[in-house]
């Protein structure tokens, strides 16, 4: 079963204009680099959490939801939807997004490579 059929048995976050994206939670504390105008990464994302969120949508492909009127993530189970209580799953996901980062330094050289490493140590 993929995990897209069962989405009527959870809250349409979409709908509520809220999706993966769009969370800031877990955001608070992290300060905000204004750096101009946002740097495109070879993968086609921007150096910015932005990027790394579109980063996190591409590689969850419908396995991870952010609910947001339950605070919660859930996670595709191979079955159902089910709760990732200690947030393991999605930890694990954004931590795959910011170690791929460094492979978008590999080829790179100059100014671009300086800029992919900064936003990697930050991520």
């Amino acid at each position: 079963m993929n995990p897209q059929d069962t989405n009527s048995t959870l809250p349409d976050v979409r709908a509520e204009g809220d999706d993966v994206a769009h969370s800031t939670e877990g955001r608070e504390n992290r300060p905000e680099v204004s750096v101009g105008k946002p740097i495109l990464a070879p993968d086609g994302h921007h150096l910015t959490d932005a990027g790394n969120a579109e980063r996190l949508v591409k590689k969850a492909r419908g396995e991870l939801r952010y609910i947001p009127k339950w605070r919660q993530w859930m996670a595709w189970g191979g079955k159902a939807w089910e709760v990732d209580d200690d947030n393991v799953r999605i930890e694990h996901a954004a931590r795959e997004i910011a170690d791929g980062l460094w492979q978008l330094v590999l080829g790179l050289e100059g100014k671009e490579r300086d800029a992919v490493v900064s936003w990697a140590k930050r991520s």
